[in-house]
């Protein structure tokens, strides 16, 4: 199997300028670069820079794909937008990581499926990724939690569906409390959704994270609570947006304020039963899991059988209309078995089985086998029918 390895960067606070897009083509002589993006394939060799420096010195979010199972996603904001506290709480691992640098943080989703093998393509991922920084400037860590539950989930074997999770060998993981439930992950963004699928999270485990998850609040309030937040900020912090804002930052400063204003909703929206329940351990979420694939797989066998049901009455339905007129069927076998060919053979064999379970269905089965018997004297030397009609399972053959 050929390799590959799909790198894409994005700048989206600013464009590039024309010296630093000279710099990033001294990495690749083949990368597609522009003011805002830097893009390359490889089918043999790599990249030869740093996917974690260039992040922290030109771009704002960066994909890596590869046909050996790696995924990453990285995201770059200001530092202050996230409070370190809130990406402490979620960062686990390697599959959820954050660094800082030159006065950014840099967030880290990764997956390794050890060893791939499968066909990947990771063109339009960070198209459909990148909206997750602008929800996490307005306070929504759903992303966040996402990450951590890829950690769970990887550490434990939750993906495999039918493993049993070995709680003995992860003790030191099944007492972790998990990290704030946040709302609405039951109802992911449509960038939420593409990360939940980028960083392959189980959607049984998934489902059971959400159970603990209250739906988005909606303020109905939402200018007085803006008020209130604006005359509550303290003066000094005001006068550093203003003097932000005069030192063409104003876009680092719209993003703090509302950060900051994002997570004072946060903390101050209105407690109800759902947001009182407790953080639950990983051995908890996990019995959540088995649960919720038991109601699954009970959910799927009730399916299947409606199916079976619903295909079994259109089939009676059928064999009815096939016994208001047995000589046009009987006909129709014939001339089908008269053509000498596979798709002939093919007509006549499915014609017969109808007229064999239209016969059966009316009590009169004795009655075909006598007409059949007629039939396969006619038609004895087409032994590629015959074997069809025997494969069929048709009577005397």
């Amino acid at each position: 199997m050929s390799e590959y390895q799909y790198y894409e960067f994005l700048a989206l606070d600013r464009p590039l300028t024309g010296e630093e897009t000279i710099e990033l083509r001294s990495l690749s002589s083949r990368a597609e670069i522009s003011s805002r993006r830097f893009c390359n394939t490889y089918n043999f060799g790599n990249f030869r820079g740093s996917p974690e420096k260039l992040m922290e010195t030109y771009f704002d979010a960066h994909v890596y794909v590869s046909n050996w199972g790696v995924f990453n996603f990285m995201l770059r904001l200001p530092l202050g937008v996230i409070p370190e506290a809130i990406l402490d709480q979620y960062a686990s691992g390697d599959e959820l990581a954050f660094w800082a640098a030159a006065g950014n943080v840099i967030i880290n989703w990764y997956r390794n499926d050890e060893g791939g093998g499968a066909w990947v393509d990771g063109e339009g991922w960070i198209d459909r990724l990148a909206p997750i920084r602008e929800e996490l400037e307005r306070a929504d860590y759903r992303s966040l939690y996402i990450g951590w539950l890829a950690a769970v989930q990887y550490r434990l074997g939750v993906g495999d569906k039918d493993a049993e999770y070995d709680y003995e060998e992860t003790e030191s993981d099944i007492d972790d409390l998990e990290p704030p439930v946040p709302s609405g992950l039951a109802s992911l963004s449509s960038a939420q959704a593409a990360l939940v699928e980028f960083i392959d999270v189980d959607s049984d485990l998934l489902k059971a994270a959400a159970a603990a998850s209250p739906e988005i609040f909606v303020d109905v309030a939402a200018d007085k609570r803006m008020e209130e937040w604006v005359e509550q900020v303290p003066d000094h912090e005001a006068k550093e947006f203003l003097l932000m804002v005069l030192g063409n930052e104003g876009r680092n400063a719209e993003r703090q304020i509302r950060g900051r204003y994002h997570e004072y909703l946060r903390l101050h929206a209105p407690v109800d039963e759902r947001d009182a329940i407790p953080r639950r351990r990983v051995d908890q979420l996990m019995d959540m899991v088995r649960e919720v694939r038991k109601e699954r797989a009970r959910q799927e066998a009730l399916e299947r059988e409606r199916k079976r049901v619903e295909r079994e009455r259109k089939r009676r339905e059928y064999l009815a209309l096939v016994a208001k007129d047995f000589p046009k069927w009987w006909r129709e076998a014939d001339a089908d078995a008269a053509e000498k060919n596979a798709s002939g053979y093919d007509r006549a064999r499915n014609t017969l089985v109808d007229l064999r379970d239209a016969y059966q269905q009316e009590g009169r089965l004795d009655e075909f086998s006598e007409i059949f018997e007629e039939f396969v004297s006619k038609h004895a030397r087409k032994p590629a029918l015959l074997r069809r009609l025997k494969e069929a399972g048709m009577p005397g053959l």
